[in-house]
């Protein structure tokens, strides 16, 4: 879908062409619109899946920056920036849930980090039953952990259990008495010793 009208034929007004003073034009200009979670869930899912294996240890960065609000959009009412990174983050996963469950075929970085935290999730999944009902989301999980680590950050999951209030709170308090931290050391045994640093959260 165009962004504009003007855009899909291509062309440009021709008011344009006109004199206009520069401070009533920057008056009439609209806001740029801040884009919604969801579009900008699709731009990193977008990343994520297409990645090189050399793009690897930049998908963290890249991707925490495409979910920044923009200067000239806003994050007001209900949706304050710790929600705005959460919203986001829970669209990405949904996204990515769909993606491994269709078997897409994805860039070199997403086909290891999906086969690596298959391996993880069914050794897990083992060592736990309870998990077994939700192990697509555990594997989607796992695989955000080791290149997106700021998104399971996002959904509330820390070293000392899921925060209260959050995605991860409900998620795993729906699943039933789970042993205390036993996802998140499940996602520290696939390679990684904690979250990344310099989250924008």
């Amino acid at each position: 879908m165009c962004l504009s009208l003007l855009a899909c034929f291509g062309k440009t007004s021709s008011r344009s062409k006109h004199n206009t003073d520069p401070e009533k034009v920057h008056l009439l200009r609209p806001p740029t619109p801040q884009m919604s979670p969801q579009h900008i869930a699709n731009q990193i899912i977008d990343v994520l899946l297409r990645a090189r294996r050399s793009e690897k240890d930049s998908l963290n960065s890249t991707t925490s920056s495409l979910a920044s609000p923009s200067p000239a959009g806003t994050v007001s009412g209900p949706i304050g920036t710790k929600n705005w990174y959460s919203t986001i983050a829970e669209y990405v996963l949904h996204g990515m849930e769909i993606a491994i469950e269709k078997g897409l075929t994805f860039g070199q970085a997403m086909e290891s980090a999906v086969e690596r935290a298959r391996v993880g999730a069914e050794e897990f999944v083992r060592e736990h039953p309870i998990w077994a009902g939700v192990i697509l989301t555990v594997i989607a999980l796992g695989a955000l952990y080791l290149l997106a680590p700021w998104i399971i950050e996002a959904l509330g999951f820390t070293e000392l259990g899921p925060l209260a209030g959050t995605w991860a709170a409900s998620w795993q308090s729906s699943i039933g008495n789970v042993e205390a931290g036993s996802f998140f050391a499940f996602l520290q045994r696939l390679g990684m010793v904690g979250l990344h640093g310099g989250s924008k959260l």
